[in-house]
């Protein structure tokens, strides 16, 4: 019996090694697919915070969008734009009926019709008001602001449209060439591709008459057909099965996923001027 004994651990011990080695495989394996499951969850959010950042030579911007997916169609941004020495910071709260947006800063090296520096503080944190526009922040964000399709569907329904979305290859990737990248300390899976123009709004088409948004309604397909594809990167959290990062190929240009299922907390503005009136008080700084 005792002479038994190495062989059955030796015996255990392959066993066990071909399991964990197959277990292996099989978890490695979903995760290069785990760009199909990320879609899904990304269609059946209740909230979601978009920010995309922009860099050039001598001007970079900011803009985060918060979305609130489940109920009202509500959108709130924090928008800053820098160029030559110059930033301004704006924010804004965008519901189905009314647009509302205020300055928060402005500084700039532009001087008045005096030549004094311009004093931006009779407009700050005044909030401007108008009737939402027929192509709304929130329908904009939903329907590509951010690539990728947000929404809150029911898981079924979350499940057909990125099927759709998968078969339609409106994002053309190889999932096996896929590989695992660090961001800020988290390990995510990263999947090179390009956006097919055409199948794209073709999707985000379905999409909006699904949600019953009419952002999308004077836009033709044939517009998109000459298009080239554009390269981008998807960084998919593997573990929460969600897309978090962005990246372009050929521009400067990131968007970042935040906040999931956490609506924004808003607190509609009271007291208002005319936006129009805003923006004349804005132009009448320089004279």
């Amino acid at each position: 019996m005792r002479r038994l004994l190495p062989w059955l651990l030796v015996v255990i011990l392959v066993v066990a090694s071909a399991g964990a080695y197959g277990w292996q495989r099989r978890t490695r394996a979903a995760d290069q697919e785990a760009i199909w499951p990320a879609i899904t969850q990304m269609l059946s959010l209740s909230a979601v915070t978009c920010t995309v950042k922009d860099q050039a030579a001598d001007r970079s911007s900011e803009q985060q969008v918060s979305l609130d997916l489940d109920g009202p169609k509500l959108a709130t941004s924090r928008t800053t734009i820098s160029h030559a020495g110059s930033r301004v910071t704006t924010e804004g709260i965008n519901t189905e009926q009314t647009e509302f947006v205020r300055y928060t800063e402005i500084k700039t090296r532009q001087k008045n019709a005096s030549g004094q520096a311009i004093d931006a503080s009779p407009v700050l944190n005044i909030w401007g008001k108008q009737a939402a526009a027929e192509q709304t922040l929130y329908g904009q964000t939903v329907l590509g602001g951010c690539i990728i399709p947000v929404a809150h569907l029911e898981k079924a329904d979350a499940a057909t449209m990125a099927a759709d979305f998968q078969k339609r290859q409106v994002f053309k990737t190889d999932s096996r060439k896929s590989k695992l990248v660090t961001v800020d300390g988290r390990q995510l899976r990263q999947y090179d591709g390009t956006v097919q123009p055409e199948q794209y709004l073709a999707f985000m088409k379905g999409l909006a008459q699904k949600l019953k948004l009419r952002d999308l309604d004077s836009v033709q397909e044939q517009q998109y057909k000459q298009q080239k594809p554009e390269q981008v990167s998807l960084l998919v959290d593997p573990q929460e099965r969600v897309v978090r990062v962005i990246r372009y190929g050929m521009v400067k240009r990131t968007m970042t996923f935040s906040d999931f299922n956490k609506a924004p907390q808003v607190d509609i503005p009271q007291s208002t001027i005319p936006t129009d009136e805003l923006e004349r008080r804005l132009q009448a700084l320089g004279t």
